[in-house]
């Protein structure tokens, strides 16, 4: 389970499990409702990720978008004027991409949910976009 923070709540302190633990307590009894059934086995006293591979953790982490490494707390968005330039498809490696965003030389290809064409800025659109690269990827590698 995945639980975001948004505005002021979103910016906790990454060295200060209790205070990501208050965080989540608050929002167990929604948590409860909405999932009757839920547990959680290794408890729910929140603690820092301190490994990149989320299953080393048993239990609830935590990772402020505000300290990520790479987005800054932030997903792609289009400014006023840029539609049309990001909005063009292309075909290639036999897969529909955004224009901006296909394969360079055969060599680099870009995947993220900012290259998606269904569901840009979400989840749904970093994994649409990584299937389709790894399709890309394998006609490259295979020849066909």
């Amino acid at each position: 389970m995945t639980c975001f923070y948004g505005g002021t709540s979103g910016k906790f302190s990454t060295d200060s499990p209790n205070e990501l633990s208050h965080l989540l307590e608050k929002e167990l009894p929604a948590i409860y409702q909405l999932h009757p059934g839920i547990s959680f086995p290794g408890g729910v006293h929140a603690e820092n990720r301190q490994n990149e591979l989320f299953e080393a953790h048993n239990q609830p982490i935590g990772i402020s978008w505000e300290h990520e490494e790479f987005s800054k707390g932030s997903y792609s968005s289009w400014g006023v004027g840029q539609f049309a330039l990001f909005d063009e498809k292309d075909e290639s490696f036999g897969e529909e991409v955004r224009k901006v965003f296909r394969p360079s030389a055969g060599t680099i290809f870009f995947a993220g949910e900012h290259t998606a064409l269904d569901n840009p800025a979400t989840l749904e659109g970093a994994v649409e976009s990584g299937e389709r690269t790894a399709k890309m990827l394998k006609r490259v590698c295979t020849n066909n």
